[in-house]
């Protein structure tokens, strides 16, 4: 197996089990809440918040791990809370929420793994688009200066 297979398999490992330990957790501390349920985010949104998690876990999987971006976690979540316009407490309170519902919360994930499968298409077509000049220059014939 190849080193870049690894690395492959690597970066899509990491983001499933830091979110599948994210969603235990999040499912454990619901019996302890007695706040009532309220989805802060819609199916959409919240696939496409869940997208952008495993996209953010797999690039801070990718850093060195004495790199500075390891230490600015919370500002990468800070982030894409904003994007979302929620707080992280409301997140979780949200995520409780859809947990309740196991087959909701599978077709969530499904979806979500559809875009990140579907993105990861798109740019593996598009790098074979750039690829295809430099492999037409390298097998054109050089010229006599």
């Amino acid at each position: 197996m190849s080193n870049k297979s690894l690395r492959s398999k690597k970066v899509l490992f990491l983001p499933a089990f830091v979110f599948l330990n994210l969603l235990l957790f999040a499912g454990c501390s619901w019996f302890t809440s007695s706040a009532p349920c309220s989805k802060q985010l819609s199916k959409e949104e919240m696939v496409e918040m869940m997208t952008d998690i495993f996209l953010l876990e797999a690039h801070l999987g990718l850093l060195p791990s004495q790199s500075s971006g390891r230490d600015s976690i919370h500002e990468f979540y800070a982030g894409l809370f904003q994007k979302y316009n929620i707080t992280p407490e409301e997140f979780e309170k949200t995520l409780e929420c859809y947990l309740l519902d196991r087959a909701l919360m599978n077709q969530l994930l499904d979806e979500s793994i559809n875009q990140l499968s579907i993105a990861r298409s798109r740019a593996d077509e598009k790098k074979e688009e750039e690829e295809k000049p430099r492999e037409i220059q390298e097998q054109l014939p050089m010229s006599p200066e």
